[in-house]
């Protein structure tokens, strides 16, 4: 995982990168409540936030 900072005319946001990999094992994880993860609104923290484990690594 990467972070990317600066996307588009606000510097100070912060885009994480994750490899395909990752994502794919993440999809097969049986304890992540996807409907819940579906129905996250717009602007709010996503449930699987809490699956970091470690913190982003900056450049």
């Amino acid at each position: 995982m990467r972070a990317h900072p600066g996307s588009g005319w606000n510097k100070l946001d912060v885009v994480l990168l994750y490899r395909q990999a990752d994502l794919d094992r993440v999809t097969r994880r049986r304890r992540i409540d996807w409907e819940a993860v579906r129905a996250t609104p717009k602007g709010h923290r996503s449930p699987l936030a809490a699956l970091l484990t470690r913190p982003a690594v900056t450049r």
